[in-house]
C-alpha cells in the first residue's frame, strides 16, 4: 500500500482529465488532492467476517446524477 501517490499521481491526473473515463481507486484518501471535486465515493466497512456495509455518496452534480440513475 502506498503512503503517498508518488509516480502514480501524474498518471492519475491524466486519467482524471478525461471526462469520459471511469476510474476506480482503492485507498483513495492517498490521492484525495488529485481527485476532481465531483466524484462518487464508495466505502466498504467490515461488519464481520462475511458481511460488509456499502456506503455510496455523491460529491457534485454529475455524481448525483450517476447515483440517481443507479437507484432506478
Amino acid at each position: 500500500r502506498l503512503s503517498d501517490p508518488g509516480i502514480m499521481a501524474e498518471e492519475l491526473q491524466e486519467a482524471v482529465a478525461d471526462e469520459t473515463a471511469r476510474i476506480v481507486i482503492e485507498w483513495g484518501e492517498i490521492v484525495r488532492d488529485i481527485l476532481p471535486m465531483d466524484h462518487v465515493r464508495i466505502v466498504l466497512t467490515p461488519i464481520d467476517d462475511t458481511t460488509r456495509q456499502l456506503d455510496i455518496s455523491a460529491n457534485g452534480e454529475k455524481s448525483s446524477s450517476v447515483l440517481k440513475r443507479l437507484a432506478q
